[in-house]
């Protein structure tokens, strides 16, 4: 049988024997302190982690360690400062805005847990965690506040979506004039821009509903199969005759 134990404690032996010879090593030093966490040393670890940033204040990992760490250590708070940092230092970053969300989302902060998946998402579509994070978010959000449930394992299969709807009176910010200006300026600007190839339109939000409503006012609105049968059996059931 493999000791494990006994091979990251022989991997950290090593690391501190390289460290002793070259002591500005961040890799190394960085390495130490991820071994120090597979050895669950969590104390030592953040120590270690530290001594990287203070070294490194930029280095990405160390940092979503170290969040990672303080909160499977039970230490929400502190995971939290950890992953703000890192979406301040790189804020262009997917992943760091994914993470800021994960904890808030874990603290109850719905609405920013929201905005930080959703950034995440705009910086990197194909992001899975983000996507799957932003999903959750929303759907404590539409089945918390309407009143109907949110997915469930063995729930019944109910017919129907709730909805959540936030509305913002924008005359209460800056006013609708100069909403209006900034976000028709907005638009343009993103609808000029050079298209890559096989790019025929470049669509901002909104546009691609209104092509679908003038589609669908002219040619009629598909259903699929489950969806007309409801319809019909509720038909039959209310004695409405059913369009042939």
């Amino acid at each position: 049988m493999i000791d494990f134990r006994a091979m990251r404690e022989a991997a950290l032996g090593g690391l501190d024997a390289r460290l002793a010879a070259e002591p500005d090593a961040a890799g190394v030093r960085f390495e130490r302190a991820r071994m120090l966490d597979a050895l669950g040393r969590p104390a030592e670890a953040k120590a270690a982690f530290v001594d990287v940033l203070d070294r490194d204040p930029m280095h990405f990992q160390a940092l979503c360690d170290l969040g990672t760490l303080h909160f499977k250590t039970g230490d929400p708070r502190n995971a939290r400062i950890a992953f703000q940092i890192l979406a301040e230092r790189h804020p262009r970053s997917s992943i760091a805005q994914a993470n800021l969300g994960f904890v808030l989302l874990k603290n109850g902060e719905l609405a920013a847990a929201r905005d930080r998946y959703a950034r995440a998402v705009e910086l990197d579509p194909a992001s899975a965690e983000a996507r799957k994070g932003l999903g959750l978010v929303l759907d404590m959000l539409v089945g918390g506040f309407s009143g109907a449930p949110c997915s469930t394992p063995g729930a019944p299969n109910l017919s129907g979506n709730a909805v959540f709807f936030l509305l913002l009176d924008i005359n209460q910010f800056a006013g609708a004039d100069h909403f209006l200006k900034e976000v028709s300026g907005l638009a343009a600007n993103v609808k000029s821009c050079p298209k890559a190839d096989g790019v025929q339109d470049i669509l901002v939000p909104g546009e691609p509903e209104r092509r679908s409503c003038a589609q669908r006012g002219a040619a009629g609105i598909p259903l699929d199969d489950g969806t007309w049968k409801q319809l019909t059996t509720l038909a039959e059931r209310l004695n409405v005759p059913v369009p042939v």
